[in-house]
């Protein structure tokens, strides 16, 4: 299955829905293998990010960056929007079947809009 790197974040917030509920084996050990692997992805691009921001944050006399509320702070730059965005749009390809629509109602799966928003790429068989 591709996905974006930018989208793990999404899918593993809706993903933690999933895990506290009771599913059936299969469904659970499927969805419980699928976070271990995003998790993964989801390190290393953190791991890129923060180098990213690193590189075009801003930064006091010392050389050391300036961070407001342990947040990186920034000038404008094209650059920075332009390496996020790359690294945001890089390709995953994860090692997953998609989640059947079937399935969670199967299993009287109850999602918030905004749940499903987040699970969108890993559902087949929408209406």
């Amino acid at each position: 299955m591709l996905v974006k790197l930018g989208d793990i974040k999404g899918l593993l917030d809706g993903l933690s829905q999933l895990t506290s509920q009771k599913l059936p084996i299969r469904l659970s050990y499927k969805i419980s293998k699928l976070i271990k692997q995003l998790m993964g992805e989801y390190k290393d691009f953190e791991e890129a990010r923060i180098t990213i921001c690193q590189k075009y944050c801003n930064r006091d006399e010392k050389g050391n960056p300036i961070m407001i509320n342990n947040t990186f702070t920034f000038n404008e730059n094209i650059n920075l929007i332009n390496e996020m965005n790359e690294l945001l749009n890089i390709d995953l390809n994860i090692d997953f079947s998609p989640l059947l629509l079937s399935e969670l109602e199967e299993n009287n799966i109850k999602l918030s809009p905004q749940e499903l928003t987040g699970l969108d790429k890993i559902i087949e068989g929408w209406l």
